[in-house]
């Protein structure tokens, strides 16, 4: 990207936009320079940044700190000299920026005061509300984005309008986007041969992450979102229509009910019955009772397509739910096979953020007659270098 300055600007710009609760400040030598206020100020509120922000209650709390970071970082700062309106830096250069009279922008001044000034509904009502957060996808080739400057490069990017307090609501854990899912991209990012050209089924698509980024990045040749939840789906049509896809033909939207015989009846619906490639499932084991259930549509799907590469991505929070999802799959002939990959850490991660205080285990999932040999002639091989033991090869 260039300067040192300006990776952290950027690290900073893209944990706003997802709605990290802690970001990473740029360093106090970089905040108290001009140059790295005004491109801050232009990312995050000016007139060309991006359209889809941030809550307004989370915007003037970064707002707020940001100040505060900025005025430590002069008040701290030793060689100062100080006059009675601004700072003047003694030193003439530093990391190509020209250091000029300092003091806190006043674009940043006034873009927090504008926020201060904004009516903001209570904190309790505001609580059960959707709102815009984008994720920035580092694995994925990046583009040409104006916004970022004649020399700079944009990571493709998603953006979901979720709740990301919310665990629950309506039945479903479907309104926020898990960190299964990113951590599932992340895979997908890194092995895009899997997708591309492939038609692929979501099971409990959630918010459409994983399917929007196969439809939109990962040049999937069809997409379809499933979810049993009517809500869920609903607001899954508003992030479609967020990331360009609500006219899309390469991908639809489908209710499945687990377990339900539906996958089969709703077969020939799906791109006229062609065959299905990839199946993806994100989270989608941690309730132990929807597992005999899932383990019933993963069945059908095989036996229906038993040549589809179905990829299982898992929190292990409840070990007890993993272990029936494992023991259950057993039971019913699948093969379920883990696959090596490490999880960045989170200092080290450069979009999407997450993190998680439990491993999050990916698996493969293949029907009795197909098993070991599909894997190792299939997957394996488009794994590339980025995949590294974790693990043994099940639990």
């Amino acid at each position: 990207m260039g300067h040192l300055w300006q990776e952290q600007v950027h690290r900073f710009s893209l944990q706003y936009f997802q709605s990290e609760p802690t970001l990473d400040f740029p360093s106090p030598e970089y905040l108290r320079l001009q140059d790295v206020q005004d491109q801050i100020y232009s990312r995050l509120f000016g007139p060309k940044s991006l359209k889809c922000r941030p809550p307004a209650r989370y915007r003037l709390r970064i707002a707020k700190e940001l100040i505060r970071h900025i005025e430590d970082a002069i008040d701290n700062w030793d060689t100062q000299v100080r006059s009675s309106s601004f700072t003047v830096l003694v030193q003439p250069q530093c990391d190509g920026l020209i250091w000029t009279l300092q003091a806190v922008s006043d674009d940043l001044m006034s873009a927090a005061a504008a926020l201060v000034a904004t009516s903001l509904p209570p904190e309790m009502t505001t609580a059960q509300d959707r709102s815009h957060t984008t994720y920035h996808l580092s694995l994925c080739d990046k583009i040409k984005d104006p916004n970022e400057g004649e020399n700079l490069f944009a990571y493709p990017r998603i953006t979901i309008l979720e709740n990301r307090g919310l665990i629950a609501a309506g039945g479903t854990t479907g309104h926020r986007t898990w960190e299964a899912a990113l951590h599932l991209g992340q895979f997908l990012c890194t092995n895009k041969s899997l997708i591309v050209g492939k038609r692929v089924l979501d099971l409990g698509t959630g918010t459409g992450y994983l399917a929007i980024l196969c439809a939109k990045h990962l040049q999937a040749a069809h997409v379809t979102a499933s979810d049993g939840s009517d809500d869920v789906l609903n607001d899954l049509i508003d992030n479609l229509g967020l990331n360009g896809l609500q006219r899309s033909t390469g991908l639809a939207v489908e209710k499945l009910q687990w377990g339900s015989g539906a996958v089969r009846a709703g077969h020939e619906k799906r791109v006229g019955g062609a065959p299905l490639d990839v199946v993806l499932g994100a989270d989608v084991t941690y309730d132990q009772q929807s597992i005999p259930a899932l383990i019933t549509t993963l069945q059908e799907l095989l036996q229906l397509q038993p040549n589809a590469q179905v990829l299982i991505s898992a929190v292990d929070r409840n070990t007890e739910s993993l272990q029936k999802f494992l023991e259950i799959g057993r039971q019913e002939r699948l093969t379920i096979e883990r696959i090596p990959f490490d999880e960045v850490p989170a200092k080290q991660q450069s979009g999407p953020f997450y993190q998680s205080n439990f491993a999050i285990k990916l698996f493969r999932v293949s029907g009795a007659f197909v098993g070991r040999q599909l894997c190792s002639s299939s997957l394996d091989v488009e794994l590339n270098q980025n995949v590294h033991p974790k693990g043994d090869n099940s639990n």
